[in-house]
C-alpha cells in the first residue's frame, strides 16, 4: 500500500481548462454534524476528521482499468471507526456510506482522514450526486483537461461548489424536471447571477447557440455526448442539444470512444 499524503482543507480556486475560469470556490466551513444544520454544510464532511488525503500516483495509474477497484482498501473496523469519530452510533441499512473525499478513482486514498460517513439518499446532495461528479473529475483528469492535484484540491476544498462549477447548476441535474431539457448555450452563465436555467423541447433547432459546428445531443448525466447517427441522439431521458464544441469544452466526451 503506498502511503497517504494529507492535504489541508482550504479555500482553493483553480482554473479548469474549459474555456473559463472557475469562479466561488469556498473553503470547507465550521465542524457540524451531518443532518444538523441548514446550510449546504450539513452535505459535506467535517474537515477537522475529513480534511482529504492522497495517495503518491500518477495521472497513468489511475487511468488503468480497474485501479479504484483494486486501490480500494477499507476494512470494517476503520469504517466503524470513521462512524465513532462523527458521533453515529446506530444507522438504518444505507442510510450513509463511507465515502472517500477525494476518491480513488482520482487518486485519493484510504486514509481514515479521507473518508466520511456520506447520506445516501439527503436531498439534494448525496452519495449519488457525488458519485457523478467523480466520474466526471475522472474523465477531465484522464482526458488531460484537468490536473489530477487541482481536481484533488477541489473535490477537497467543497464537493458541492465543484460540482456546481463542472455542471454549471445550482442543483443536481436530476433534480430537474423529467423530460425537461437544459440550454446550457443559453444559460450557462445565468446560474452565478441568480438566474435559472432555460427549458425547452427536443428539438435541435431550439438551441440559442450561434456556433455553427455539428450539433451534438449531450446526456448530463453521463458527461457523454452522440452524434446524430448514434442511437441516443436526442432520446435520453435528460439532455440537450448543443454544438459539439460547446460540448467539449464544457467538459463532454464522445459516447462510443470517438
Amino acid at each position: 500500500m503506498v502511503n497517504g499524503i494529507r492535504l489541508r482543507a482550504a479555500t482553493v480556486c483553480t482554473a479548469l481548462a474549459l474555456g473559463s475560469m472557475l469562479n466561488g470556490c469556498h473553503a470547507a466551513g465550521s465542524a457540524q454534524t451531518i443532518g444538523a444544520a441548514t446550510s449546504l454544510q450539513q452535505f459535506l464532511p467535517n474537515p477537522q476528521y475529513t480534511p482529504g488525503a492522497v495517495m503518491s500516483v500518477t495521472r497513468t495509474d489511475v487511468c488503468t482499468p480497474d485501479y479504484a477497484r483494486n486501490a480500494r482498501d477499507v476494512p470494517i473496523e476503520e469504517k466503524e471507526a470513521v462512524y465513532r469519530e462523527y458521533g453515529i452510533l446506530h444507522h438504518t441499512p444505507h442510510q450513509y456510506e463511507v465515502d472517500h473525499l477525494i476518491p480513488l478513482e482520482i487518486g485519493g486514498s484510504n486514509e481514515i482522514n479521507n473518508l466520511w460517513p456520506q447520506p445516501m439518499n439527503s436531498q439534494p446532495w448525496n452519495a449519488h450526486v457525488k458519485d457523478k461528479l467523480e466520474n466526471r473529475l475522472h474523465d477531465l483528469v484522464c482526458g488531460g483537461r484537468l490536473g489530477m492535484k487541482q481536481a484533488q484540491q477541489m473535490i477537497a476544498s467543497n464537493w458541492i461548489t465543484t460540482y456546481q462549477q463542472v455542471f454549471h447548476t445550482k442543483l443536481p441535474l436530476s433534480h430537474y424536471p423529467r423530460h425537461r431539457f437544459i440550454n446550457y448555450g443559453q444559460s450557462s452563465g445565468d446560474y452565478r447571477q441568480g438566474r435559472s436555467f432555460t427549458s425547452y423541447t427536443t428539438s435541435p433547432n431550439n438551441t440559442k447557440s450561434t456556433d455553427n459546428s455539428e450539433k451534438v445531443w449531450v446526456n448530463t448525466n453521463s458527461g457523454k455526448f452522440f452524434t446524430s447517427n448514434q442511437r441516443w441522439y436526442g432520446r435520453t431521458r435528460r439532455g440537450a442539444y448543443m454544438s459539439r464544441s460547446a460540448a467539449v469544452q464544457q467538459g463532454y466526451v464522445a459516447a462510443g470512444g470517438e
